[in-house]
């Protein structure tokens, strides 16, 4: 197969046209809004409960996508009935809470602040790799060298603690820069990522990359901003725009933003995922325009991802609700339910009934009936953010012991809170 440098498809011409408007209008309305030159370190005292609503919000999100994509390894993505849904949530779930991480590293550089990262990212990172380590020599009956920088090596979510880590570290180097140098810098990198670094690539550096703008972004807003962006905003207009914009995801089937496709921000442009069952690729030459025109894929999605945060943020609520305590242990949640939904419930729905459920709700109006299981997710959410689980599981998950043993000085215990 030859690269083709022939003209661009139609597909492409209006995808770089419209990426180009939505940016374009996203710069003048920074501009509008006049950010400040210099990003803001002001750290508020104690917890946000927006902040800890959000994150509720965005770990059931997660919990949800993940129930609802298991018929996605069985039947092509095209033909699920959820699949322009899964879509849409991606579009806001991991970056929102990139920007949430960035909006809570203001005080990185401090001694607090290195201790909170070996303890609460680099801690749970290893803890979580080698326990499903584990699992997977017990299950595969084989043990393959345990490599702690291949983030993708066994099962798990440790990725996005890879990603914080390293972004943690560039932080008082981000914080240095002017915000509209620090903005665009991160907005190329994460454009040009997908060219420069494969999936595979150790410490997850290309989902590093590409949610680098939503990190960012937030380390140029303090925690007082977020909520007067949130008083300001209408929240029922904002909550009638995520509304609309679902239905419309439903309703077009847009293919151009399923998980997989080119632009998609947690793989790169080499390879494109095949409507078909499960995960398979298609391998791509790297060379013609259509290649060369991929950040283009990418650019829309960060445009289409950029409303969508700010609405989730207007229409989330600000007071005290049962949203609040999932958000505030939203890292028990996030590292524990694939245990719940990979080891238990995927192999669970698949013997029951000797696979004939599976098999019903995998045809026709069947599907439908993968909306009340997924929304299991708050049960699961609900659980693994219980008293009881996070006594048990707080060793591993955030293994304060660690300070006692790594540093000198107990200086974590004064850091600051609402840490993502």
């Amino acid at each position: 197969m030859l690269c083709s440098w022939s003209l661009a498809t139609q597909d492409v011409v209006l995808g770089v046209a419209v990426s180009v408007v939505l940016a374009s209008t996203g710069f003048f309305c920074f501009y509008w809004f006049r950010l400040p030159s210099e990003c803001t370190r002001s750290i508020s005292p104690g917890r946000s409960v927006l902040v800890d609503n959000l994150k509720g919000v965005l770990i059931l999100t997660i919990v949800w996508g993940h129930v609802t994509a298991i018929p996605t390894l069985i039947v092509p993505q095209e033909a699920f009935v959820w699949g322009p849904a899964l879509a849409w949530s991606s579009m806001f779930h991991m970056p929102a809470f990139s920007f949430l991480s960035g909006l809570c590293s203001k005080s990185v550089g401090s001694s607090a602040s290195y201790a909170n990262l070996v303890c609460m990212v680099l801690g749970p990172y290893v803890a979580s790799k080698l326990l499903w380590w584990l699992d997977f020599c017990w299950r595969q009956g084989l043990c393959v060298p345990l490599n702690l920088f291949d983030t993708y090596q066994v099962a798990g979510l440790e990725w996005y603690l890879a990603c914080l880590f390293t972004w943690r570290l560039l932080t008082p180097l981000l914080l240095a820069m002017r915000s509209h140098v620090m903005l665009l810098a991160a907005l190329v990198l994460g454009l040009l990522a997908g060219h420069w670094i494969g999936n595979t690539q150790v410490w997850a550096l290309q989902r590093c990359f590409a949610f680098l703008p939503f990190f960012a972004a937030g380390l140029c807003v303090s925690r007082d901003d977020l909520e007067k962006w949130h008083s300001l905003r209408d929240r029922g207009v904002c909550l009638m725009f995520l509304i609309a914009s679902f239905a419309a995801m439903m309703a077009t089937r847009a293919s151009v933003f399923d998980l997989g496709k080119i632009g998609d921000l947690n793989f790169d442009y080499s390879a494109e995922r095949l409507e078909n069952a499960g995960w398979q690729w298609a391998a791509r030459l790297p060379c013609g325009v259509e290649y060369w025109m991929s950040s283009f894929h990418r650019l829309l999605r960060y445009c289409v991802s950029a409303p969508l945060i700010g609405c989730l943020i207007a229409a989330t609520p600000s007071y005290n609700c049962w949203l609040t305590k999932i958000g505030s242990r939203s890292m028990f949640v996030y590292l524990v339910h694939p245990w719940i939904v990979d080891v238990v419930l995927r192999p669970a729905l698949c013997q029951l009934d000797h696979g004939r459920f599976l098999g019903l709700t995998l045809s026709g109006r069947g599907q439908l009936l993968w909306l009340p299981i997924g929304c299991s997710a708050v049960l699961v959410a609900t659980m693994l953010s219980s008293d009881w689980v996070v006594y048990v599981l707080r060793p591993l998950v955030q293994p304060l012991w660690l300070e006692r043993v790594v540093f000198e000085s107990k200086s974590l215990r004064n850091g600051p809170a609402n840490k993502v």
